[in-house]
């Protein structure tokens, strides 16, 4: 049975011909990994209580 899964038969697009048709649109995929100062200052609490609790 050829094209009912996600085999090498299917149908399905893959990631790059997603990001090839949202680059056509004008989209640039992009994941923005940034970790600010309040971020940083709930990890170090949260860390913090666990230990605390221990």
């Amino acid at each position: 049975m050829s094209g009912t899964g996600p085999g090498p038969g299917s149908r399905d697009r893959t990631r790059t011909q997603y990001d090839d048709a949202l680059g056509e649109l004008g989209y640039r995929p992009e994941l923005k990994r940034t970790l600010g100062s309040l971020h940083t200052f709930a990890a170090g609490i949260s860390y913090i209580s666990i230990l605390t609790g221990t």
